[in-house]
């Protein structure tokens, strides 16, 4: 897409008249240069990225995050064999967008140590509308668990925290009534997802590290990380950045070129994870609409070059796209809420 230079221009006219001409020449140049690069790609058709969309689907938890849940639980669970009145818990904090549930459930599926426990999963398939209703929910599912006790030490697993309080009067009965359970059943052991937001809101009001004092912010995501995360979909998908400015120390390659194909890989997956601030979510999105399809040629002397794309034509990922999406504009109400936000932020910090 040209760029859209003119205003720009026409205040740097205004400041340096007699270098104008010259500062124009040199913009149009470079709004040639771009233009006629990016001519050359197209986005993926719309067959293409459904595809890629739903092999996303069905990616396990990045290996990094499987492995650090894993270690928490691990390291609490061997602490509460030996004294069983310490902790009973351990809490997995992390991003509001961070899919907690499917995190927990790759984890425990591929635990080695899970066949020496009961391992049972506590959560609604949605958060209930009635306050009122998750504590005796809550209660209703603890005493199912103990129809079926078989001797073994049990785990309890929590995936979303969050899910158990509502913004209303008596919205944090689910949540007392939570912590009370885990005073009571100190012989059971509680695994807990929360987000982090939600973590902060309810250690303020309801002193939840009182009870849950062993917690593990998921790690970001390295640019290794996300590149192993991503290698089963990520497959035959060309990088075409050709700039290296960000490596010239020929030895920094020699040290990492161990884990990467070329530099141009490793400088497109390390501004994917600077651009995501190593989010899983966020840099898979970010991956996804940074890939594109080269159409004919790239060389500006080549006058036949043809804009059609080949139906075997490999996607490529290119590093200038990735970007985050303009942000939406907000309403009164919306800056009223981000307002009040951030004051009871400040507040409490």
């Amino acid at each position: 897409m040209p760029l859209s230079l003119g205003s720009l221009l026409d205040r740097l006219k205004n400041w340096f008249p007699r270098t104008g001409a010259e500062i124009e020449a040199k913009a149009s140049k470079l709004e040639a240069q771009l233009t006629q690069t990016n001519k050359h790609f197209q986005p993926l058709s719309r067959e293409k990225r459904q595809s890629l969309r739903e092999k996303i689907e069905t990616l396990p938890s990045p290996e990094s995050h499987r492995a650090a849940v894993k270690s928490a639980l691990e390291a609490a669970l061997a602490r509460w064999k030996v004294d069983r009145d310490t902790t009973n818990s351990v809490v997995i904090l992390a991003s509001p967008i961070e899919p907690l549930d499917r995190i927990w459930e790759d984890t425990l599926e591929t635990w080695e140590g899970k066949t020496d426990y009961q391992v049972r999963v506590l959560q609604p398939d949605s958060r209930p509308q009635d306050c009122t209703q998750i504590a005796d929910q809550l209660r209703e599912q603890l005493a199912a668990t103990d129809e079926s006790d078989d001797g073994r030490p049990e785990i309890l697993v929590i995936p979303h925290l969050e899910w158990y309080f509502l913004r209303t009067v008596e919205g944090l009965d689910g949540i007392e009534c939570l912590q009370q359970l885990m005073v009571e059943n100190s012989h059971r052991f509680w695994a807990i997802g929360c987000n982090s937001w939600a973590w902060q809101y309810l250690d303020y009001v309801c002193q939840s590290s009182a009870y849950c004092d062993r917690t593990l912010c998921l790690p970001e995501l390295e640019p290794i990380e996300i590149k192993d995360w991503l290698a089963s979909i990520n497959d035959g998908i060309e990088f075409c950045d050709n700039s290296s400015s960000d490596l010239d120390d020929p030895e920094d390659w020699d040290v990492l070129q161990e884990n990467w194909q070329s530099r141009a890989e490793l400088v497109y997956f390390d501004k994917l994870q600077k651009t995501a601030s190593g989010l899983g979510r966020v840099a898979i999105q970010l991956w996804l609409a940074s890939l594109c399809v080269k159409t004919g040629s790239s060389d500006d002397s080549d006058e036949e070059s043809t804009d059609t794309v080949s139906e075997e034509a490999s996607p490529q990922a290119r590093r200038e796209r990735i970007d985050l999406p303009d942000r939406p504009a907000l309403t009164l109400a919306d800056r009223h809420l981000v307002y009040s936000v951030g004051s009871v932020y400040l507040i409490w910090h």
